[in-house]
């Protein structure tokens, strides 16, 4: 009691709180509490215990109620102290172990922090690799992304005229009424025990690939003689030629020749499809009927009144089997072939994708590629146009009407192709999803292009249409380089005839480029005979300063030779008094070419109707 007294005592003297000057006086231990020993006069602490925090280790502070050290939060005398989730480390900090988090800043910025668990969890939306999404959507950039043609809603579906079924977006012409399929053709294979004889089943394996390759747009099914007198599907409806090939090509040699029973599924599986257009069967065998039926008195009982027509293919056969598949062909409109040698199967094949691509037309949608319809058959058309519509949001009735008004100005345009228009084939695919930025990109053409490629092999010109306001001060269309793109805006009927006459060889015929007044930058082919209209000085050659040309001021030709003319204005007058075609896009009307653009284009063979 002696030492704290006197310490009491010196506190009041020096009136310096307790607080700051906490220092117990002893002679032994009993004058100090029981958690510390009297040493060297002076009260000292135990391990763990104290006057303050400065008693304590750097992780720790002094609770000055129990007189204790306490361990700081997030601090730690071993594992024990930290949570699951985390070790402590030999600077006494709880580190939290790698897979685990404390909050979300532990995790990547595509996860979360779970409470509970202290993992890492990726949020909603998010993935790291495709299996964290939906099967419609694919991982970019750890987003779960819609996959091309995919949905999940109606809006997610670039044109007004798409619904989203079963997560695809589907084209329809009106609410509620699907569009017509394409040509539909069903194949029957003859994968019979015979067909191994003298490797047929293999040539014909190698021979159908073409086949199959020849067939544009036309969805296949395909059957196959299978083990005894069965018949099985092989693969149903399909647009995926790979995937026929490669069944095809695991076929094995076995069985018999149930040609009946093939030709009653056939006609089952036609009649599920509930197709419209036009249908197709094949029937290739090397043999003749040999499980019973009777496949020509199936034809006349299931196949009256349904207009599809069978190509049958006789490959070496008997005179009974040829008689068969002769009988089957005319009964159902369709045409009997022969191959008689292994080697000839290949041309055989050829001729029926060919029988199948240009008979039995009724309409320009029956002909495949760039082929139109001409007295039922299908015949190469003079130009194939296919349009595609480009950050389109006025509907499909609006579309097509924009089309017909750019194709029937471009066609009265050239008097010497109007005679000849129904020889003009129109397609059109709207089953691409893209924006594009049209003021100058050449990339976005060739999105395009490769829009119009998904669909057909064979066209002229890719002709995309935009709605209101793509292109940004006066251009309305433009011409991409080598790929025979068009980018036009809706609404102004002579954009579609002006870049045309670029494709077939005409100029611009303005003197300066809109927005800029630099006669250079555009080739023109004016001549003061054209009767260029003098009311503005837009350009000047033969002026000189100081001996020298300035820039720009001078009409080039194409290939920038100088062509002396003076006044050049917006463009040649047309014999009604208004601008060429080829003159700038809001140049006066009535609109019509000159006679100089009339005589060049009449001088190619496809603006010609001989």
């Amino acid at each position: 009691m002696k030492g704290i007294y006197t310490y009491f005592l010196l506190s009041l003297y020096l009136l310096v709180p307790l607080t700051f000057a906490y220092v117990v006086y002893c002679d032994s231990d009993v004058d100090c509490p029981y958690w510390a020993d009297c040493i060297s006069n002076s009260c000292v602490p135990h391990k763990g215990y104290c006057y303050y925090s400065s008693d304590c280790n750097y992780w720790e502070y002094c609770d000055t109620y129990k007189n204790k050290c306490i361990l700081e939060k997030g601090y730690c005398n071993s594992d024990v102290d930290c949570g699951f989730w985390q070790r402590c480390t030999s600077y006494h900090f709880c580190e939290t172990l790698e897979g685990y988090c404390d909050i979300d800043y532990d995790c990547k910025y595509y996860e979360k922090c779970n409470n509970a668990t202290h993992r890492c969890e990726l949020m909603a939306g998010y993935c790291k690799n495709d299996t964290d999404c939906k099967p419609w959507q694919y991982c970019l950039y750890n987003q779960c992304i819609l996959k091309p043609d995919m949905c999940e809603k109606d809006t997610d579906c670039t044109f007004s005229w798409e619904r989203c079924i079963s997560h695809k977006c589907v084209d329809i012409i009106r609410e509620g009424v699907p569009k017509s399929s394409n040509k539909v053709v069903l194949i029957i294979f003859d994968s019979s025990g015979s067909m191994d004889f003298m490797n047929k089943i293999g040539l014909a394996k190698n021979a159908s690939l073409s086949l199959i390759d020849s067939l544009d747009d036309a969805e296949i099914a395909l059957l196959r003689f299978e083990g005894g007198c069965n018949t099985a599907i092989a693969v149903n409806w399909t647009t995926d030629k790979d995937e026929i090939k490669n069944k095809i090509l695991r076929f094995k040699a076995d069985g018999g020749t149930p040609l009946a029973q093939s030709l009653i599924k056939a006609y089952s599986m036609l009649e599920e499809k509930a197709h419209d257009g036009p249908a197709y069967v094949i029937l290739f065998t090397d043999g003749e009927e040999s499980c019973g039926g009777d496949p020509c008195a199936v034809v006349k009982n299931y196949g009256q009144g349904r207009n599809i027509p069978i190509y049958t293919i006789g490959y070496i056969v008997n005179p009974n089997g040829k008689n068969q598949l002769e009988c089957i062909a005319n009964v159902s409109g369709g045409k009997y072939l022969e191959a008689p040698t292994p080697e000839s199967i290949n041309e055989i094949f050829s001729e029926v994708a060919s029988l199948i691509r240009e008979e039995n037309c009724t309409s320009d949608d029956d002909c495949m590629e760039n082929k139109i319809c001409d007295n039922g058959t299908c015949v190469v058309s003079k130009i194939h146009f296919v349009f595609v519509p480009v950050n389109w949001k006025s509907g499909r009735e609006k579309f097509d009407s924009e089309v017909k008004d750019q194709l029937d100005f471009f066609i009265k345009s050239v008097p010497s192709l109007a005679n000849c228009s129904n020889k003009i084939k129109v397609s059109k695919t709207v089953n691409c999803k893209f924006a594009v930025n049209p003021d100058g990109n050449l990339s976005d053409l060739n999105k395009i292009y490769d829009c119009a490629k998904k669909s057909y092999k064979n066209f002229d010109f890719v002709v995309g249409i935009g709605d209101k306001g793509i292109f940004n001060g006066v251009m309305k269309g433009y011409t991409g380089g080598g790929k025979t793109v068009i980018f036009l805006e809706r609404g102004n009927e002579i954009i579609l005839a002006h870049e045309l006459g670029h494709k077939f060889g005409l100029l611009d015929e303005y003197c300066y480029c809109p927005g800029t007044g630099i006669c250079g930058e555009e080739p023109n082919p004016l001549k003061k005979e054209y009767g260029c209209d003098p009311y503005k000085d837009c350009c000047w050659s033969d002026f000189e300063i100081f001996g020298f040309e300035p820039f720009g001021n001078r009409c080039y030709l194409g290939n920038y030779e100088k062509y002396g003319c003076k006044t050049c204005c917006s463009g040649n007058k047309n014999k009604f008094g208004g601008r060429s075609i080829m003159s700038w896009a809001n140049a006066e009307g009535p609109r019509y070419h000159d006679t100089p653009s009339l005589e060049h284009p009449a001088q190619n063979p496809k603006l010609r109707c001989d």
